[in-house]
């Protein structure tokens, strides 16, 4: 009777294990679909020129807390990312368009927030520390800072801060490593800590 016991309590436990693993990747994959869609809809095309960032900017979104992708990728305010090209011919001109088909959602109706990436990230190895400088831009996004009268320091503190609580510290420190200001004369926000 006892090992009936355990081993139908063995049973339940796996299977309901085996179900929890089952959902947590139906929920990727769905976050995943979700992504690629959002990338096609919302980022310029110059972006698939730069693996690095689009790779950074495909992890990002997949590390974002649920009610901040809700909110960055909400079709009617969406958060669009395109590259700043500083080098070769395109750095004088170039565009990028914006497609949405027939079936799509209605969107921009509240804006659109706008994210300019550097092509220079792309010439970093380590896809984490870009990963850092877009969470950082999502941060200013979620926080609604583009809406606040005088932009200061203590609205990059407070974007830092939020990355930091959505546990992405180390990603945060790999940035500002990488990309963060050395000196007082990179940055009017420079902070020695």
């Amino acid at each position: 009777m006892k090992k009936l016991i355990l081993s139908t309590l063995f049973f339940v436990l796996l299977f309901s294990t085996a179900q929890a693993m089952a959902v947590k990747i139906d929920d990727e994959a769905q976050r995943q679909t979700q992504i690629e869609q959002y990338l096609k809809e919302f980022v310029g095309n110059s972006l698939f020129y730069y693996p690095n960032i689009r790779s950074a900017l495909f992890n990002a979104l997949a590390k974002l807390p649920d009610d901040v992708f809700a909110t960055v990728t909400d079709r009617r305010h969406p958060l669009i990312f395109v590259i700043s090209i500083n080098s070769g011919i395109a750095r004088f001109a170039n565009a990028t368009e914006f497609v949405t088909e027939k079936n799509d959602p209605p969107t921009f109706t509240e804006g659109f927030y706008l994210i300019i990436l550097g092509d220079e990230l792309n010439n970093t190895t380590d896809v984490e520390a870009i990963e850092g400088v877009i969470l950082h831009e999502i941060a200013h996004d979620y926080l609604q800072h583009l809406r606040v009268d005088q932009p200061s320091c203590e609205l990059e503190r407070e974007a830092n801060r939020l990355v930091k609580e959505w546990g992405y510290e180390e990603i945060f420190l790999k940035a500002k490593a990488q990309f963060g200001s050395k000196s007082k004369d990179d940055s009017p926000c420079y902070d020695s800590n």
